[in-house]
């Protein structure tokens, strides 16, 4: 709180709960098609999800990010819906860096196409942290994801990637999904 010019502001205590992180959902991925989370309002003016040992069904696939303006009726698929980047760089003895991206495109790609595709094989899973920034204002959601996994190449790959969506919608739920097959395990 300001007390004036020339004079130090005085800091006040948050309310109960006011600035902790709030565990809303949960759900854990056992060759499950998608992973969604329902009910996003305006109660929390941002949502962050971690995964945790996320590893695909199938070999050399993305992870992709949906949203929904019906509380997870139906998804936002058509082929101008979203705009991504992905920035990955790849951990071994000659470090690659890849960057990709799309301004029109039917999902938020959250981890590299091409060469940094996530692996399926044992130890090939991965560890994400997804902010979904102010997802009911009347604005394009924002989606920004930091990452790290294994590459079906196979080698460690750190990502930085986001995205939105191309409409002021209010976007009330999101979905998790591989480029092809099921989401194998993963902790959400």
């Amino acid at each position: 709180t300001s007390n004036g010019a020339s004079a130090l502001p005085t800091w006040q205590t948050p309310a109960s709960g006011a600035g902790n992180w709030i565990k809303i959902s949960s759900a854990t991925a056992s060759a499950s098609a998608t992973i969604d989370f329902t009910g996003l309002s305006s109660t929390y003016g941002s949502y962050v999800v971690t995964i945790t040992h996320l590893a695909p069904a199938t070999d050399a696939t993305v992870l992709w990010m949906r949203t929904s303006t019906d509380n997870g009726a139906a998804y936002d698929a058509g082929a101008s819906d979203y705009c991504w980047y992905v920035s990955s760089s790849e951990i071994d003895t000659s470090p690659t860096a890849l960057i990709a991206g799309d301004d029109a495109d039917s999902q938020i790609e959250l981890t590299a196409p091409a060469t940094d595709t996530m692996g399926n094989s044992t130890n090939e899973d991965g560890a994400f942290t997804v902010t979904i920034y102010d997802p009911t204002a009347a604005f394009f959601t924002r989606i920004t994801c930091i990452g790290e996994y294994k590459t079906s190449v196979p080698t460690e790959c750190i990502c930085n990637s986001g995205g939105s969506r191309l409409s002021a919608a209010d976007v009330t739920a999101i979905r998790f999904l591989m480029s092809s097959g099921n989401i194998a395990t993963g902790e959400f």
